[in-house]
């Protein structure tokens, strides 16, 4: 008699396999993804002070080549999320990489403001696809490694921001810049244009590395599927599974779409992420977007130079942002850190956007440095918290209605941040977003991940009771598959 197969969740085999080669395969090219979108993000407000100045734009018309970017992104949020749950997350990514790629290059050619805006809305469709990856490595990963790899992975935005920066030096200020007040004949803006877009262009290479999530492909009926692929990577990490022992569990799919994020249970973790979504993208881009035009003189005169000590200086602090996140995020609870963030995004990130003339310019420097840290480190602990907010059904969809909401936070920072504004009003609008982020950030119920709540305790410190918890259903249905065996074994000994 061929004795019955257990039933493993995707979760627990995550657990078994561990990390190892496949899931460094996996960090690397997902990084890849990252600093791409990074590099686009970043080099966006550079182009907006070039064409500012090349093209006589108003500073309305400058601020709005940055939101219909911010725009498009939103779009591509809502769009490729939805087909990521449908269709698969590497489809997801490859056609969002495609977009960034062929319209970046695009944008190179520009020279009208209303095709400029077309494509930089495109880029930004694109990049809304590009993060689909992201879900995929948190798939990936062994729940007790999740929390440190999803905060660590942002190292690769930072190595973007500091790629677009030497870039622009480069380009714009570099040895072809302006020196000591005489004319010069830079690279431009459109050489900055096409080397940004080759990021992008190299991620398209992991398509024929990445695999599909095994996640997925359970929960679209496809276990043998998700079971290759799962022995692969067991394989590759040198980890032995017997492929006769176990089948892949069947994983719940998603058939309400969006109307999933807000029903059973879901609705205050939504509410919860998509304000910490949303706030943590006001104070990110309030630091990254407008650093550029506090520190350049030549905005609206030819000729001038950008600081980039003061910018390179400030992606110092993302980085230890990163490194931050990624330590506390293994000891402390994800509320707590949030929590602490949001504190330090209070006091610094309104100062940053403190007209330069009313303020020294090494305060700038320091308050820059400490408010891009606690920004990116809020920032990269809020996309590790969204997926593990929700189970494998609807976690592409949820992650991208976040995602859209945080773009809908680099808009509204896109004008609130302007330097048109009164300097009170920044503060004040800067000093709310920072509060609402607290209020989220002490409301947000644990994740359903496992491993997204410590070491089997809920963020408030009581036990974990979700039923939708994907720790608790894996031992569950690891334990239903044992207890079936037992009992058929028990029949099989009484019938001989």
């Amino acid at each position: 008699m061929e004795k019955p197969r257990e039933r493993w969740t995707i979760a627990s085999l995550s657990a078994r396999i561990g990390w190892g080669k496949s899931q460094w395969l996996v960090f690397f090219f997902v990084g890849l993804c990252v600093a791409a979108a990074s590099v686009q993000v970043n080099f966006v407000s550079f182009l907006a002070v070039e064409l500012k100045r090349e093209w006589g734009l108003s500073s309305f018309s400058s601020n709005t080549l940055l939101a219909v970017q911010f725009l498009g992104e939103m779009i591509g949020c809502a769009v490729f999320g939805v087909y990521a749950d449908r269709r698969g997350r590497r489809p997801a990514f490859v056609l969002g990489t495609l977009f960034v790629a062929v319209f970046g290059v695009a944008s190179a050619f520009s020279t009208r403001l209303v095709a400029m805006l077309i494509l930089r809305g495109l880029v930004g469709v694109g990049i809304g696809g590009i993060t689909v990856p992201f879900d995929l490595l948190a798939e990936a990963c062994p729940p007790a490694l999740r929390g440190v790899v999803l905060c660590a992975i942002w190292t690769h935005w930072t190595l973007g921001s500091l790629g677009v920066i030497g870039a622009a030096w480069a380009c714009l200020d570099g040895p072809n810049g302006p020196v000591a007040g005489e004319a010069a004949n830079p690279l431009g803006w459109r050489v900055l244009t096409l080397i940004a877009s080759i990021p992008p262009a190299l991620s398209l290479f992991g398509i024929c590395y990445l695999e599909e999530s095994p996640a997925w492909l359970a929960a679209r009926g496809r276990a043998d599927d998700a079971k290759a692929i799962v022995l692969r990577a067991a394989a590759r990490n040198g980890v032995p599974l017997d492929a006769d022992a176990f089948d892949v569990a069947p994983e719940e799919e998603n058939t309400e779409g969006a109307k999933a994020l807000f029903r059973g249970g879901n609705f205050k973790r939504t509410m919860c992420v998509w304000t910490l979504s949303l706030t943590a993208q006001c104070a990110y881009y309030g630091v990254v977007l407008f650093l550029p035009l506090s520190t350049s003189s030549h905005a609206d005169v030819a000729g001038g130079s950008y600081n980039f000590d003061a910018l390179a200086t400030s992606c110092g602090g993302e980085l230890f942002g990163v490194v931050a996140g990624s330590y506390f995020v293994s000891i402390l609870s994800r509320r707590v850190v949030l929590c602490a963030s949001s504190v330090i995004v209070l006091i610094a990130v309104p100062t940053v956007l403190i007209d330069e003339e009313m303020a020294p310019g090494w305060t700038l420097t320091l308050t820059a440095l400490l408010a891009r840290g606690a920004a990116m480190n809020f920032a990269s602990v809020v996309w590790l918290v969204t997926p593990e907010s929700y189970g494998v059904k609807i976690r592409a969809t949820g992650h991208a209605y976040g995602n859209f909401w945080a773009r809908m936070g680099d808009l509204v920072t896109t004008y609130v941040g302007g330097t048109s504004m009164p300097e009170v009003a920044k503060v004040l609008a800067y000093s709310s977003f920072s509060l609402a982020s607290l209020g989220a950030a002490l409301l947000l119920p644990p994740g359903v991940m496992a491993g997204s709540r410590g070491r089997g305790r809920g963020e408030s410190g009581e036990e974990d009771d979700d039923d939708d918890d994907e720790h608790e259903e894996s031992a569950r249905l690891l334990g239903s598959a044992k207890t079936g065996v037992t009992r058929r074994a028990s029949a099989y000994e009484s019938y001989a």
